[in-house]
C-alpha cells in the first residue's frame, strides 16, 4: 500500500514516563521530566538521542538517565 503510513498512538505524559522507566531509564525527577517532555518533543529527544546511550534491545543500560539525554538535547 504505497503511501501508507501509520501513526502511533497518543500517550500522555504518565504514559510516556512509565514507559521509559519500563524501558530502564533512571528519572530522578519525574515532575521537572514531565515539563520537559511537555514543552520538547517527546520523539525528537528520546528517538533522537536516547539511540547515542547504551541499550540492550529496547532497554536502557548503565543507568542512563533522562538529564542525560535531555542535555545533549540542549547541546
Amino acid at each position: 500500500m504505497e503511501g501508507v503510513f501509520f501513526v502511533k498512538p497518543f500517550k500522555t505524559l504518565n504514559q510516556q514516563i512509565s514507559l521509559l522507566k519500563e524501558r530502564g531509564m533512571v528519572i530522578h525527577d519525574e515532575e521537572t521530566a514531565k515539563n520537559y517532555l511537555l514543552s520538547n518533543n517527546y520523539y525528537n529527544i528520546i528517538n533522537g538521542y536516547g539511540k547515542y546511550f547504551p541499550m540492550s534491545g529496547e532497554t536502557y543500560t548503565n543507568g542512563t538517565t533522562f538529564e542525560e539525554i535531555s542535555r545533549l538535547y540542549l547541546l
